[in-house]
């Protein structure tokens, strides 16, 4: 099976007159409306993006392959930068380029929490509020910006449920 190769330069980027930012904010819209991404995730993905750009600036005319290959080596997470290039590529139509990249394996160690560890957390707390938000967090098993963006109509309270709409 071959691999798909093209070339991309700066100087046809141009030429194109692709402006990268106005590329960037189209791809910001292209992750928020069709990949149904968070807004942060969509500014993290751009901010990826802009570093790519930035990367391959200097190096002239050169096989895509190759510069992304590189950019991934030069970026310490590269998993996430990976995800944000996916995405790009997906959005230039230009899938061919990152379909054989794999994101790294993770070992996780999962720790577990005891029932004394977080009774013992719960009781150093000092007032009602912080004892209050922390079983807010512990029972819904939401992160801090899903919290903070919850308006009166996520909140159910015939089921007792909360449905966050950014899921």
């Amino acid at each position: 099976m071959s691999r798909v190769r093209f070339k991309l330069t700066i100087i046809e980027e141009r030429n194109n007159i692709i402006n990268w930012d106005q590329n960037i904010e189209r791809f910001n819209g292209f992750c928020q409306l069709n990949l149904q991404l968070a807004k942060n995730t969509c500014s993290k993905y751009a901010g990826d993006l802009k570093r790519f750009f930035k990367f391959i600036k200097g190096r002239g005319s050169s096989d895509c392959n190759d510069l992304v290959r590189e950019f991934l080596k030069s970026v310490p997470n590269n998993g996430n930068s990976l995800r944000s290039l996916k995405a790009y590529f997906k959005f230039i139509n230009r899938e061919d380029v990152v379909k054989s990249y794999k994101f790294p394996r993770w070992q996780r160690r999962i720790k577990f929490v005891s029932k004394v560890d977080v009774q013992v957390f719960y009781y150093a707390l000092r007032d009602v509020r912080e004892k209050a938000l922390f079983l807010f967090y512990a029972t819904t098993g939401l992160r801090k910006n899903e919290v903070l963006s919850l308006r009166k109509e996520d909140v159910n309270r015939r089921l007792r449920m909360v449905i966050p709409k950014n899921h």
